[in-house]
């Protein structure tokens, strides 16, 4: 599912922002033409 774009803090306390698409218990931000895959166990939260 499409989130858009988003601001995640991370548990180890990294902020990253991005276009932010849920997939299963991962999810997939993609910032500036990356992709990086994140565990949903590692994600603080997520501001909407």
């Amino acid at each position: 599912m499409r989130l858009g774009n988003k601001t995640i803090q991370l548990k180890d306390g990294t902020i990253l922002k991005g276009n932010l698409i849920q997939y299963g218990s991962q999810y997939i931000l993609e910032e500036n033409g990356k992709k990086r895959i994140i565990e949903s166990t590692n994600i603080e939260s997520i501001s909407f």
